[in-house]
């Protein structure tokens, strides 16, 4: 039984990793379209790099990692809301990804897979990770929510028993104490973010850090 619910959550996992492509490829393909959309983000971005540049490195580090461990932690949380909010924050994502490689590509006239590989992927490869760990949990939370509203509503209406599934309160614990780890990864993600992926850039990009 353990052995099945570890690759219902791998199988969440590549679900999870689907559904981040899909933005991307949303947001790469018809910026135009969603631009609109994506302003407040961007904004958000710009104020976050704005906070690190004039605070130090060490508040910008601390700022990015509180934003995306309270996006993780969200998406774990609410994943028992039968996993709505964890695809949706997946695929905006992966959407405000595609566009920034997209519009960035094209302002700086050069390719759009330097763009994704000197200022992206250095420190995307560890946020990407601990988000779409997150996201599988929360998946997998809410499945195990739907089921046991199922189950109860069958046993109500039958009289049978109920089949052999996860308790949601014992997954819950379980997905809390996995948090640490997942605070470990994205604090890494922010720390090459602010001190390795801005020289990259640099030398990748010929953008000033």
């Amino acid at each position: 039984m353990q052995i099945q619910f570890r690759r219902l959550r791998l199988w969440l996992w590549v679900l999870g990793l689907v559904v981040l492509i899909a933005g991307y490829v949303n947001g790469f393909t018809a910026p135009d379209q969603f631009a609109h959309a994506l302003a407040p983000a961007l904004k958000r971005l710009e104020e976050l790099a704005q906070t690190g540049r004039q605070s130090g490195e060490g508040v910008g580090v601390g700022t990015i990692f509180v934003n995306n461990a309270m996006v993780a932690v969200l998406m774990m949380a609410a994943g028992v809301l039968a996993g709505i909010v964890p695809v949706l924050i997946l695929w905006f994502n992966g959407l405000l990804m595609g566009y920034v490689v997209q519009v960035g590509a094209a302002h700086l006239g050069v390719s759009a897979w330097r763009v994704l590989a000197f200022a992206m992927l250095p420190h995307g490869v560890l946020e990407l990770a601990g988000l779409l760990w997150a996201a599988s949990w929360g998946l997998y939370l809410g499945y195990v929510a739907l089921y046991a509203v199922y189950d109860r509503v069958r046993a109500a209406a039958t009289g049978l028993r109920a089949i052999a599934r996860p308790r949601l309160r014992r997954e819950l614990r379980r997905a809390a104490l996995r948090i640490p780890a997942l605070l470990v990864i994205l604090l890494a993600a922010a720390w090459v973010e602010v001190h390795v992926t801005p020289g990259l850039m640099a030398r990748g990009l010929n953008v000033s850090p």
